[in-house]
């Protein structure tokens, strides 16, 4: 039996293996951040990213244009050596991505939020090779006790980029 939970990454034990529980779904301890991500209200499915205008308009709440950016509680930025506007890494088990840092007091503590939307390879001149995607860093991963994507579970590290 242990050797079945072990190859389904099921760390209870006793009864509650039989019962609805929640699993932690991502356990990297070098990695002590949560990737968070999220549409942009302009760019909601990325189809826009071709589109000049729309680039210049994909940042205005943060004063950042054709560029990724990573938004970091203070104190997380604090804690890893991170000012506004640098420019940092957002590093996954799969990869890493380059973006621009802006601290902002409305991201909780321990996450690091990145927009979905850039970093295509192809759809145009002016949406290839602009920003960077956080989906290269998202590991497949699914909630144990309801079975749908597990899109927060991706644990990273930041660092400054040289």
């Amino acid at each position: 039996m242990k050797k079945v939970l072990q190859a389904l990454n099921i760390h209870t034990e006793g009864d509650a293996v039989f019962l609805p529980h929640y699993e932690v779904v991502s356990i990297e301890e070098n990695m002590p951040l949560y990737l968070v991500t999220y549409n942009l209200l302009t760019n909601r499915d990325g189809n826009s990213s071709n589109q000049p205008m729309m680039q210049e308009l994909f940042g205005y709440t943060v004063h950042e244009h054709w560029n990724t950016w990573a938004e970091i509680n203070p104190v997380t930025a604090k804690a890893n050596g991170i000012s506004d506007k640098n420019l940092i890494w957002v590093e996954s088990p799969l990869g890493s991505i380059k973006v621009t840092a802006r601290v902002n007091p409305g991201i909780m503590p321990g996450v690091v939020s990145v927009p979905f939307g850039m970093g295509h390879t192809s759809y145009g001149r002016y949406a290839k090779g602009i920003g960077s995607n956080p989906v290269s860093l998202m590991k497949n991963k699914y909630d144990k006790l309801n079975g749908i994507p597990a899109l927060q579970a991706t644990k990273v590290k930041i660092s400054l980029a040289n």
